[in-house]
């Protein structure tokens, strides 16, 4: 996963460049029921202090993620936090999950879980981590399997399909 500075908090930093392709980033609001053998950075310190969405803010300007997972009830019954969503994560893709897979399921399969002290009504985001296609794809002799082409085209990236000229 490819980063560009800007967190100071060292241990956020550190769990933010251990992420691979398709590793899963936990942002959680304070309740999350975080599991016991989780890798946590806690950022909470009191009620919305750091809110929920400020922090997926300035994650989403460094951390290179290809889909969202949240839960199902957040476009219904947090309106406001899956604007924010769709704002912060236009160039990757959204899938809804119940709450109870959020728990349990994503939870377990996160490799870090990132702890805010928001108190957001259905707020765990995961973040799947992507790459940018642009990077690796533009060594000399490379070309971008066909399977990849519309990921690519949603990057904005001006890379060049498999079989076509560079």
């Amino acid at each position: 996963m490819l980063r560009k500075p800007r967190i100071i908090n060292a241990e956020l930093n550190h769990m933010l460049a251990s992420m691979g392709h398709t590793d899963i980033l936990l942002v959680t609001d304070a309740g999350f029921p975080i599991p016991s053998d989780a890798w946590v950075v806690d950022l909470s310190i009191v009620r919305n202090f750091p809110d929920l969405v400020p922090v997926l803010e300035i994650v989403s300007e460094v951390f290179m993620a290809e889909k969202l997972i949240y839960a199902d009830f957040v476009p219904v019954h947090n309106p406001n936090l899956h604007q924010a969503l769709e704002r912060l994560f236009q160039d990757c893709t959204h899938e809804t999950v119940t709450h109870e897979a959020m728990m349990s399921d994503i939870a377990k399969k996160a490799k870090g879980i990132v702890r805010t002290g928001g108190y957001d009504p259905w707020g765990n985001i995961a973040l799947v981590a992507g790459v940018d296609l642009g990077e690796w794809f533009d060594k000399e002799g490379a070309s971008l399997p066909g399977a990849y082409e519309e990921r690519a085209r949603q990057l904005g990236k001006g890379i060049v399909p498999e079989g076509e000229p560079k």
